[in-house]
């Protein structure tokens, strides 16, 4: 449905250039990470003629609390430690992230301008993603299968994208 792009091709460097803040991008393997969502930041990046450093797990400004790392770690002492102004957390294919990682990531988190989003599937129904989507203290948004262009349309409108079929 889009999820990884609207996150990291939209909302993270809107984030970073608009609201200059820095943006922590992470998810349960690096190969969600690079390949896809790094992978969206890199196409907006270039879209955008943005200025900065474009790396392979980040961008960097020279205002150092402006910019975007992306990772994934096992180790809690690595994900915490992270401090700017206004962090943007953005955890995709939640399900999958354990809870003391989410604890890790919490950490960070520590201005009233900080926030955490969170995209998964309901593919697990346990542990904090499955918990916070049922949690007053979240605001949580569902967006069904059927509400897809392909489905919808019936036909291949987004080629790669959920169809009618897989529903």
């Amino acid at each position: 449905l889009g999820k990884d792009f609207t996150a990291a091709a939209v909302l993270a460097p809107w984030w970073v250039y608009c609201r200059g803040g820095f943006v922590l991008l992470t998810g349960p393997s690096d190969r969600q990470v690079r390949e896809i969502c790094m992978k969206e930041v890199r196409r907006s990046f270039a879209r955008g003629k943005l200025p900065g450093d474009l790396y392979t797990y980040a961008i960097r400004l020279p205002n150092e609390e402006t910019g975007l790392l992306a990772f994934v770690s096992n180790d809690v002492s690595k994900i915490t430690g992270f401090h700017a102004p206004k962090i943007l957390t953005i955890c995709t294919e939640a399900q999958g992230v354990e809870d003391f990682q989410l604890e890790g990531l919490l950490s960070n988190m520590a201005g009233e301008e900080d926030r955490f989003l969170a995209l998964g599937n309901p593919t697990v129904l346990t542990g904090w993603f499955h918990q916070t989507s049922k949690s007053p203290d979240w605001h949580s948004l569902t967006i069904s299968a059927f509400e897809h262009p392909n489905v919808v349309e019936g036909r291949t409108v987004i080629p790669g994208a959920v169809t009618s079929a897989q529903v």
